[in-house]
Protein backbone atom coordinates (compact mmCIF):
# COMPACT_ATOMS: atom_id res chain seq x y z
CA UNK A 1 0.00 0.00 0.00
CA UNK A 2 2.45 2.49 0.86
CA UNK A 3 4.81 1.77 -2.55
CA UNK A 4 0.97 1.75 -4.38
CA UNK A 5 1.68 -1.16 -5.41
CA UNK A 6 -1.90 -3.01 -6.69
CA UNK A 7 -3.35 -6.09 -5.83
CA UNK A 8 -6.44 -7.66 -4.95
CA UNK A 9 -8.07 -9.69 -2.11
CA UNK A 10 -8.77 -13.03 -2.76
CA UNK A 11 -12.36 -13.88 -3.82
CA UNK A 12 -13.48 -17.39 -5.87
CA UNK A 13 -15.07 -14.96 -8.96
CA UNK A 14 -11.28 -12.70 -8.72
CA UNK A 15 -9.15 -16.04 -9.08
CA UNK A 16 -11.49 -17.76 -11.82
CA UNK A 17 -11.59 -14.25 -13.63
CA UNK A 18 -7.76 -13.84 -13.18
CA UNK A 19 -7.07 -17.89 -13.77
CA UNK A 20 -3.71 -18.64 -12.97
CA UNK A 21 -1.76 -21.61 -14.39
CA UNK A 22 0.86 -21.27 -10.93
CA UNK A 23 -0.15 -20.00 -7.86
CA UNK A 24 2.91 -19.76 -5.47
CA UNK A 25 2.48 -19.81 -1.71
CA UNK A 26 5.11 -19.02 1.16
CA UNK A 27 2.52 -20.04 4.21
CA UNK A 28 2.28 -23.60 4.80
CA UNK A 29 -0.58 -23.32 7.15
CA UNK A 30 -3.09 -24.65 4.72
CA UNK A 31 -6.18 -23.70 7.30
CA UNK A 32 -5.63 -20.06 6.73
CA UNK A 33 -6.34 -19.92 2.61
CA UNK A 34 -9.85 -19.87 2.13
CA UNK A 35 -11.79 -23.06 1.43
CA UNK A 36 -12.40 -21.72 -2.34
CA UNK A 37 -9.00 -21.27 -2.92
CA UNK A 38 -8.61 -24.90 -2.48
CA UNK A 39 -11.80 -26.01 -4.60
CA UNK A 40 -10.49 -23.92 -7.28
CA UNK A 41 -7.10 -25.32 -7.29
CA UNK A 42 -8.29 -28.92 -7.26
CA UNK A 43 -10.47 -27.88 -10.01
CA UNK A 44 -8.53 -26.38 -12.44
CA UNK A 45 -5.56 -28.48 -11.86
CA UNK A 46 -3.47 -25.35 -11.33
CA UNK A 47 -0.12 -25.85 -9.58
CA UNK A 48 1.60 -24.98 -6.51
CA UNK A 49 4.84 -23.73 -6.03
CA UNK A 50 5.66 -23.34 -2.55
CA UNK A 51 8.30 -21.48 -0.94
CA UNK A 52 9.02 -21.32 2.86
CA UNK A 53 8.95 -17.86 3.80
CA UNK A 54 11.38 -18.71 6.77
CA UNK A 55 14.21 -20.81 7.79
CA UNK A 56 12.26 -23.73 9.62
CA UNK A 57 14.42 -24.69 12.81
CA UNK A 58 11.39 -26.20 15.36
CA UNK A 59 11.48 -29.86 16.16
CA UNK A 60 9.55 -32.09 17.77
CA UNK A 61 6.29 -33.55 15.92
CA UNK A 62 4.11 -30.34 15.77
CA UNK A 63 6.47 -28.31 14.27
CA UNK A 64 7.59 -31.12 11.72
CA UNK A 65 4.24 -31.78 10.35
CA UNK A 66 3.42 -27.84 9.78
CA UNK A 67 7.38 -27.45 8.29
CA UNK A 68 7.37 -30.48 6.04
CA UNK A 69 3.70 -32.25 5.99
CA UNK A 70 0.64 -29.99 5.71
CA UNK A 71 -1.56 -30.06 2.44
CA UNK A 72 0.64 -27.32 0.93
CA UNK A 73 3.68 -29.47 1.22
CA UNK A 74 2.10 -31.96 -0.09
CA UNK A 75 0.08 -30.72 -2.76
CA UNK A 76 2.74 -29.00 -4.05
CA UNK A 77 4.29 -29.66 -7.82
CA UNK A 78 6.93 -27.85 -6.82
CA UNK A 79 8.86 -27.06 -3.14
CA UNK A 80 12.27 -24.60 -3.54
CA UNK A 81 14.30 -25.76 -0.69
CA UNK A 82 17.46 -24.35 0.74
CA UNK A 83 20.20 -26.97 0.86
CA UNK A 84 20.40 -30.77 0.17
CA UNK A 85 19.90 -31.58 3.86
CA UNK A 86 16.70 -29.31 3.93
CA UNK A 87 15.39 -31.80 0.72
CA UNK A 88 16.33 -34.76 2.81
CA UNK A 89 13.92 -33.31 5.40
CA UNK A 90 11.04 -33.55 2.91
CA UNK A 91 11.94 -37.32 2.25
CA UNK A 92 11.85 -37.97 6.47
CA UNK A 93 8.65 -36.28 7.28
CA UNK A 94 6.57 -35.82 3.92
CA UNK A 95 3.94 -38.86 3.71
CA UNK A 96 4.58 -38.37 -0.41
CA UNK A 97 8.35 -37.66 -0.25
CA UNK A 98 10.42 -35.31 -1.92
CA UNK A 99 10.34 -35.98 -5.57
CA UNK A 100 8.57 -32.57 -5.60
CA UNK A 101 11.55 -31.14 -4.11
CA UNK A 102 13.91 -28.56 -5.69
CA UNK A 103 17.49 -27.33 -4.13
CA UNK A 104 17.63 -23.88 -5.15
CA UNK A 105 19.31 -22.00 -2.26
CA UNK A 106 17.83 -19.41 -0.59
CA UNK A 107 18.62 -15.53 -0.81
CA UNK A 108 18.29 -14.94 2.80
CA UNK A 109 21.26 -17.45 3.06
CA UNK A 110 23.32 -15.64 0.31
CA UNK A 111 22.53 -12.45 1.86
CA UNK A 112 23.86 -13.67 4.87
CA UNK A 113 27.04 -15.63 3.89
CA UNK A 114 27.82 -12.21 1.38
CA UNK A 115 27.46 -9.92 4.51
CA UNK A 116 30.90 -8.32 3.83
CA UNK A 117 29.91 -7.42 0.61
CA UNK A 118 26.10 -7.11 0.38
CA UNK A 119 25.38 -6.56 3.89
CA UNK A 120 24.87 -2.94 5.95
CA UNK A 121 28.36 -1.63 5.46
CA UNK A 122 28.11 1.02 8.10
CA UNK A 123 27.15 -2.02 10.82
CA UNK A 124 29.99 -4.27 9.76
CA UNK A 125 32.23 -0.85 9.84
CA UNK A 126 30.94 -0.18 13.71
CA UNK A 127 30.90 -3.91 14.69
CA UNK A 128 34.90 -3.99 13.60
CA UNK A 129 36.82 -6.74 15.20
CA UNK A 130 34.19 -7.29 17.93
CA UNK A 131 32.67 -10.86 18.24
CA UNK A 132 28.73 -10.08 16.46
CA UNK A 133 25.71 -12.15 18.27
CA UNK A 134 22.85 -12.48 16.26
CA UNK A 135 19.47 -12.57 18.67
CA UNK A 136 16.32 -12.97 16.94
CA UNK A 137 13.39 -13.63 19.85
CA UNK A 138 9.99 -15.49 18.73
CA UNK A 139 7.34 -13.79 19.88
CA UNK A 140 5.71 -16.99 21.42
CA UNK A 141 6.07 -15.56 25.51
CA UNK A 142 5.91 -17.79 27.86
CA UNK A 143 1.98 -17.78 28.97
CA UNK A 144 -0.02 -20.16 31.20
CA UNK A 145 -2.39 -20.66 28.08
CA UNK A 146 0.90 -21.50 26.05
CA UNK A 147 2.90 -24.53 27.40
CA UNK A 148 4.70 -25.05 23.69
CA UNK A 149 6.15 -21.65 23.61
CA UNK A 150 9.17 -20.96 21.76
CA UNK A 151 10.46 -18.12 23.19
CA UNK A 152 13.09 -17.64 26.07
CA UNK A 153 12.49 -14.05 25.89
CA UNK A 154 11.22 -13.16 29.41
CA UNK A 155 13.88 -15.70 30.64
CA UNK A 156 17.05 -14.16 29.34
CA UNK A 157 16.27 -10.62 28.57
CA UNK A 158 18.14 -9.35 31.75
CA UNK A 159 20.86 -11.48 31.59
CA UNK A 160 21.54 -10.91 28.09
CA UNK A 161 21.69 -7.04 28.85
CA UNK A 162 23.64 -7.00 31.58
CA UNK A 163 26.84 -9.40 30.00
CA UNK A 164 26.87 -7.21 26.42
CA UNK A 165 26.97 -4.66 29.04
CA UNK A 166 30.17 -5.65 30.28
CA UNK A 167 31.39 -6.51 26.41
CA UNK A 168 31.45 -3.47 25.31
CA UNK A 169 34.84 -3.82 23.80
CA UNK A 170 34.88 -7.29 22.86
CA UNK A 171 31.45 -8.15 21.37
CA UNK A 172 28.69 -6.72 19.66
CA UNK A 173 24.70 -7.29 20.19
CA UNK A 174 22.47 -7.15 16.97
CA UNK A 175 18.88 -7.38 17.96
CA UNK A 176 15.68 -8.95 15.85
CA UNK A 177 13.14 -9.81 17.41
CA UNK A 178 10.07 -11.30 15.63
CA UNK A 179 7.70 -8.51 14.30
CA UNK A 180 5.07 -10.19 16.19
CA UNK A 181 6.94 -9.74 19.91
CA UNK A 182 5.80 -6.26 20.74
CA UNK A 183 2.27 -6.82 19.81
CA UNK A 184 1.92 -10.49 21.89
CA UNK A 185 3.56 -9.00 25.22
CA UNK A 186 0.72 -6.54 24.42
CA UNK A 187 -2.11 -8.54 24.14
CA UNK A 188 -0.88 -10.96 26.77
CA UNK A 189 -1.16 -8.30 29.66
CA UNK A 190 3.29 -8.63 30.03
CA UNK A 191 4.12 -5.70 29.08
CA UNK A 192 2.38 -2.38 28.31
CA UNK A 193 3.72 0.10 25.49
CA UNK A 194 5.90 2.28 27.92
CA UNK A 195 7.43 -0.79 29.07
CA UNK A 196 8.32 -2.02 25.34
CA UNK A 197 9.88 1.57 24.58
CA UNK A 198 11.60 1.21 27.90
CA UNK A 199 13.40 -1.89 26.71
CA UNK A 200 14.07 -0.91 23.56
CA UNK A 201 15.84 2.10 24.65
CA UNK A 202 18.00 0.32 27.04
CA UNK A 203 19.24 -2.11 23.97
CA UNK A 204 19.69 1.00 21.99
CA UNK A 205 21.96 2.21 25.38
CA UNK A 206 24.07 -0.39 25.12
CA UNK A 207 26.65 1.60 22.86
CA UNK A 208 27.54 -1.73 21.16
CA UNK A 209 24.42 -2.80 20.05
CA UNK A 210 22.22 -2.51 16.82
Amino acid sequence: IDKNIPFSYFSEESIYLFSPDVVILNLPYSDMYPSSFWHYVNDRGTKIVYIPYGLEIGGGGFNQSYQFNLLVQKQAWRIFARSLNHRKMFAKYKDNGNSNVVVSGSPRVDLYKDFDKTGNKELRKEISKRIAILWTPHFSVVNENEPNSWSSFLYIKDYILNSFSKLTNSHFLIFRPHPLLWNRLEEKGIWNYDEIIDFKSKIAELGNSY
